[in-house]
């Protein structure tokens, strides 16, 4: 038996966008700032699912347990040696006001850029949709 080659109009890209829209706007990462690692938020949820709450899957440090001073200290340490993700993490806490800040968009464009810089593909779709809104969201 052979598999027929794949064509155009055997693969349902257009199917597949539509169901995944979605997902397309959706953070799939998790950005862990104790010890600057990552994880997709698909393992977070089994991870979550397993009984281990929201301790970092690889040292195991509490994030239950810490006030928005805690974390915004945390981030703002692993930005000081470039972690990319954590300015990530905290421009997008700059924009939504969140973890006790209040929302400065210059703030965190500064941040999506550092990060950039330093080659984040989410810091490059988070300044298109920062330049695409006009500047501003």
């Amino acid at each position: 038996m052979t598999l027929p080659s794949a064509t155009l109009s055997s693969i349902p890209i257009y199917d597949f966008a539509l169901a995944n829209e979605e997902l397309a706007g959706k953070l799939m990462e998790q950005h862990f700032p104790c010890c600057g690692k990552s994880i997709c938020a698909g393992c977070v949820h089994s991870f979550i699912n397993s009984g281990n709450m929201m301790n970092c899957p690889f040292c195991k440090a509490d994030h239950v347990n810490k006030t928005d001073e805690e974390r915004v200290e945390e981030l703002k340490k692993r930005i000081e040696v470039n972690d990319a993700g954590a300015m990530c993490v905290l421009a997008d806490q700059y924009i939504e006001g969140n973890e006790g800040l209040n929302q400065d968009q210059e703030k965190a464009k500064e941040l999506w850029t550092r990060a950039a810089d330093l080659g984040s593909s989410q810091a490059h779709y988070e300044l298109g949709v920062y330049y695409h809104e006009g500047g501003g969201f």
